[in-house]
């Protein structure tokens, strides 16, 4: 399981998106993780995701519930998909 042990280089990505989750800018908000959330839109229109009147539009609550979700399976893909490093480094 040392695969999925968290290093630096495999949390800089699942981090950042938390990270422009909480930024205040519509544009982001909107485009990015308005794209983002399109899977989950099903489980979205129940919840306070959404805007009532608009319901195209992802609240800041919702940018933040996209990012955290988008974060775990990019931090999967990431763990299962990069390449590890050899320790085969022997002493001689």
């Amino acid at each position: 399981m040392s695969r999925f042990r968290p290093t630096f280089g495999k949390l800089l990505a699942p981090v950042a998106l938390v990270f422009l989750s909480f930024i205040p800018d519509m544009l982001i908000q909107q485009g990015l993780f308005g794209i983002l959330s399109y899977p989950l839109s099903s489980i979205y229109h129940g919840a306070p995701f959404v805007y009532a009147d608009k319901p195209m539009f992802i609240t800041p609550l919702g940018a933040v519930v996209t990012a955290v979700v988008w974060a775990v399976i990019i931090y999967f893909l990431i763990c299962v998909f990069a390449p590890r490093r050899s320790r085969s480094h022997a002493k001689t």
